[in-house]
Formats: structure tokens, sequence, C-alpha cells
């Protein structure tokens, strides 16, 4: 019984003690200056970043602010790319960054709510591990799920004043209608795309 509780204590002490409070999906920029640094995660702080294609993580704390591309969620060394296996092409990762103590989870999250709103606040981004195995692949920017057609038409009016009309179709997947951006086929032109949505920034990126 002592033994049942124990355990029970160790549990939920971990999920106390540890909480996630910031999560980006993205593509990472390669540098050779040993530079460790993650958008909108200040210096010092111990980061999980994830390569979805693999699976495969590392574990390490910024040595520095991020200063670099607005549409990318960071920037790190040689090992640590290494260390990850990442495509050189589409270097797309999971960061997440943990805190001890849940008492500051809503201070710090209010930074980031801005990230989670796309066009209307209509729907949330996803993380989609949706990955295709082929040597050719593209970026896919996705926005989705529309529940009703209606809001999915909204939001391509919305992205064809931004962007190439012959880019945005809406498809349907699993009852659902999603807006889709794409092909882009490299990070030059994801780069290019990125910009030109400015606020409409919700999309979740597709690798296929």
């Amino acid at each position: 019984m002592y033994r049942f509780l124990y355990l029970l204590f160790l549990f939920l002490f971990s999920c106390i003690s540890q909480q996630v409070i910031y999560e980006k999906k993205g593509f990472l920029v390669l540098n050779n200056d040993g530079i460790i640094a993650i958008k909108n995660i200040k210096k010092n702080k111990l980061v999980k970043i994830i390569n979805i294609e693999n699976m495969n993580y590392v574990k390490v704390t910024t040595n520095a602010d991020y200063k670099g591309l607005e549409n990318r969620v960071g920037n790190v060394d040689l090992v640590t790319f290494n260390n990850l296996k990442l495509s050189k092409k589409f270097p797309l990762v999971l960061v997440e960054e943990s805190i001890e103590n849940p008492k500051f989870i809503a201070k710090k999250a209010k930074i980031f709510d801005k990230e989670k709103k796309v066009a209307s606040s209509v729907f949330r981004e996803e993380i989609n591990m949706e990955i295709s195995s082929e040597t050719d692949k593209n970026i896919y920017l996705e926005y989705g799920p529309f529940h009703n057609k209606l809001y999915a038409n909204v939001l391509v009016r919305n992205l064809k004043k931004n962007i190439s009309k012959k880019k945005i179709v809406i498809k349907l997947k699993k009852n659902d209608n999603y807006v889709s951006v794409g092909p882009l086929v490299n990070l030059k032109e994801f780069d290019n795309y990125s910009n030109k949505l400015n606020k409409l920034d919700g999309y979740n990126i597709i690798i296929k």
C-alpha cells in the first residue's frame, strides 16, 4: 500500500514539476559558430529539440538570444544538427521548453499566444507528422481543420491577397476541410512565402 502511494506521488510530482510552456514546429538554421538559439526563448534555457522525421531528440541549453530569420524556429550548431540527424534540405523540428514550477505557466504562455491565433481564430495549429519517405520532397503549408467549408473559403480569399493563386487549394481529409499552400520546393521559397503570409502564419508544415 505504501509502495503504491509512493509511486503515485512520484508520478503526480513528475507531471506537476515539468510543464511544457512553449512548443513550435518549424525549420532550423545551421551555424558554424557554436550558437544554440531558439526563437522566443531566452539564453540559458533548457529546450528539447525533436527531429519530426525520425523522432531523434536532444536536450540542450540555449547559449544566445535568437536573432535569426523570423520564419525559422531556431539556430543550432553542427554538433546538435548532426545528433538530430536532420535533413539539410528540410531540417524540420519540434521545439519544446519546460519549466519546473507550474505557477509561471500562465504568465509566460501569454508571450506566445499570438502564434496560436490564425486568420480569424477559427482553428488552432496541430502538430502533424505527415512525412513521405520519397527523395523528391516538397513543403506544404496546411491550415485546418475547418468543419465548415465557408471558413476555409474565407481563409483562401485572405491568402490570395498575399500569395500566388496557383498554389492554394481546399482539400477534404477525414471529413474536414483543409487549405493547402504548395508545393514549395526549397527553404528559399518557404522563406519567401512565409514573409508574404505575414499574420496568417498558423499553418502546419508538412513534408511530402
